[in-house]
């Protein structure tokens, strides 16, 4: 965990203004790019776009990822694959530098740094345990192995929790950042 910490705190004064809006767009852009032009260039008319992939779920049964797959066919499951290596290398990795670029900090440096590593790293290692266990899944196919199914579930559950934490911890020091001020006045 000391080198997730490491790493983010050196990007995270790296990251700032212009290079923190280039970065947000070019994420963004090769995100859609990937979720939508891939299916389409392999050739693939049901495009995965149109279903609910397991990663962009709260949860799953193992039952359904069998159904996606099998809905999904040999040229959407490979188009899935190319979605998940770019969601394996550059959502955990662009997020979790965006969260703790975007949280606002407290009267204690330490304090603030702890609680935005934390969720920010959180969700960094759920999403990478999760996008291991779909590609093990989609290497797998035909078989799915419940086990497997289930811990991509479980750490896709908790990367949403994960998630929303760093959105609520967002939203409430932005909103208490002006109290601590006048505090600090008097």
């Amino acid at each position: 965990m000391t080198f997730v910490t490491k790493r983010l705190q050196r990007s995270a004064s790296y990251f700032t203004g212009t290079r923190y809006i280039i970065l947000t767009v070019l994420a963004v852009t090769v995100l859609v790019y990937f979720r939508w032009a891939v299916p389409k260039a392999l050739g693939y008319t049901n495009n995965p776009a149109n279903y609910k992939l397991l990663d962009s779920k709260f949860g799953f049964y193992p039952s359904t990822v069998y159904d996606l797959f099998q809905a999904l066919g040999p040229n959407g499951r490979r188009a899935y694959q190319i979605i998940n290596y770019v969601d394996y290398i550059m959502v955990p990795m662009v997020l979790a530098h965006w969260f703790v670029a975007t949280m606002p900090g407290t009267t204690d440096a330490t304090d603030s740094w702890n609680d935005k590593v934390f969720w920010a790293s959180n969700f960094l290692m759920c999403d990478v345990i999760e996008n291991t266990c779909i590609w093990w899944l989609l290497r797998s196919y035909p078989t799915v192995f419940r086990v497997i199914a289930v811990i991509a579930s479980l750490a896709g559950i908790l990367k949403w929790v994960s998630v929303g934490f760093c959105v609520v911890t967002i939203t409430w020091r932005i909103a208490m950042k002006p109290l601590t001020r006048k505090k600090r006045r008097h």
